[in-house]
């Protein structure tokens, strides 16, 4: 699992926090063994009032014993996705996701999970990227920056992040406008916050990295 620029090696019951843009991903180190995991995706806002001080202060990964109430939700969770046999699945999903965010608090304390590798350089670039969401920045600009060569940079971004330096750059801009479009921004104001040039290149970046168009974006946002 690659958080930013923390390496992790998941192992069972291993449960990892991200937060909003915050870069992640999978890496499957060994294609012949199967495995599964549950994805949780939820608003701030979504926190039981309990469970607020847990997640401000949050780390990347906690242990979660087999035995424990909130991996036992999560099997019963799976349980009612696979059968679909509840007249109302969102509230119940709803329900039991509280309960498991709500039963997370008792593990502040609990061991730090240390990752196998860790980049602070990358840390540090990726964060300075995540801070201008609006800025067409390049190789060269972060060269100059943090007094790494060129070479290095795109290196360890297709190599840690399995993603380029340009497509990461441009993926935040398009979460961005995203938010900008939620927030009642036109698509075409939105293309013009990011600086993007014309709106069909705008258009193009959009549906190639969130997968979904700005006027259908702008539809839900005003529903």
């Amino acid at each position: 699992m690659v958080i930013g620029g923390n390496v992790y090696i998941m192992k069972r019951g291993d449960l990892f926090i991200t937060r909003p843009t915050v870069f992640h991903s999978v890496k499957v180190i060994d294609t012949k063994t199967p495995y599964e995991r549950f994805v949780f995706n939820f608003p701030e806002s979504f926190i039981p009032a309990m469970s607020k001080e847990f997640f401000a202060q949050a780390r990347d990964v906690y242990n979660i014993p087999h035995a424990h109430p909130s991996a036992l939700l999560m099997e019963e969770w799976k349980k009612i996705c696979q059968n679909n046999d509840v007249e109302n699945i969102k509230e119940v999903e709803d329900y039991i996701l509280k309960a498991i965010l709500s039963l997370l608090s008792e593990f502040k304390t609990a061991k730090e999970i240390k990752p196998i590798k860790s980049n602070k350089l990358l840390d540090e670039i990726l964060k300075y990227i995540d801070e201008r969401p609006t800025e067409k920045i390049t190789v060269q600009q972060l060269s100059d920056l943090f007094f790494m060569s060129k070479s290095w940079i795109v290196h360890t971004f297709r190599n840690q992040l399995d993603i380029s330096l340009m497509d990461y750059v441009n993926k935040k801009r398009m979460i961005y406008a995203q938010t900008l479009i939620a927030s009642g921004l036109t698509p075409t104001q939105a293309c013009e916050q990011c600086n993007f040039s014309d709106y069909s290149t705008f258009y193009r970046q959009y549906k190639k990295f969130l997968s979904s168009m700005p006027k259908n974006d702008k539809k839900t946002a005003l529903e």
